[in-house]
């Protein structure tokens, strides 16, 4: 986790441990259900202990939420980055997988960070998140081998936008898993399209 977070700073076998509790919850039982109590019991530690770095149930969805964009950001910016120099077919593919395949391991992870939650503030996370996978995916349409774009900062824009709001609708409708592949697929087919019919070659 690189952001500090609005707690105190547990060592990280604690750390560790607590967050594959969250996960493992939230998978299991969704938000909802979730309880400070359970976490604690998932995570082998005293009630006390997890109070001490983390106060309420409002703090432990923070750190969830932190942790989820970090991964998802590192996650396509270490995809981009393999891919510069590449064709923009072979761009698209890469960038589409990493994104769905990080959000469709862990869907009702991804539900809790898409959902508004009234006492969190997620402004601060999702801008940051944001300004990384604009950046990193700019980079990389920016080498491409086979096409030029006039205005890669909109282009990036526009399609993160796509991709990111298609992605969560395909979560929030717990489609069964044996689809997503195929979705992958026609996301990857809707995102080159576009990219192809703004670019020139």
């Amino acid at each position: 986790m690189r952001r500090a977070l609005h707690t105190a700073s547990p060592s990280l076998s604690t750390r560790d441990r607590i967050l594959k509790a969250l996960l493992e919850i939230l998978t299991k039982n969704g938000y909802q259900s979730f309880t400070t109590t359970q976490v604690a019991s998932y995570a082998g530690i005293s009630i006390t202990t997890l109070y001490r770095y983390f106060p309420n149930k409002s703090s432990l969805t923070f750190f969830v939420i932190d942790y989820r964009l970090d991964l998802c950001a590192i996650t396509m910016e270490e995809a981009c980055r393999k891919q510069h120099g590449k064709t923009l077919q072979k761009m698209v593919q890469t960038l589409v997988s990493a994104y769905c395949n990080v959000n469709f391991e862990w869907p009702d992870v991804t539900k809790v960070v898409d959902r508004s939650i009234d006492d969190i503030d997620k402004t601060a996370l999702l801008s940051s998140f944001n300004r990384r996978v604009e950046a990193a995916t700019s980079a990389m349409l920016l080498t491409a081998s086979d096409v030029v774009f006039s205005n890669l900062s909109l282009t990036s824009l526009t399609l993160l936008t796509a991709l990111f709001g298609a992605v969560r609708g395909i979560i929030e409708r717990d489609l069964p898993s044996e689809i997503l592949p195929d979705i992958h697929g026609e996301l990857t087919r809707m995102c080159l399209a576009y990219l192809e019919a703004v670019s020139t070659s």
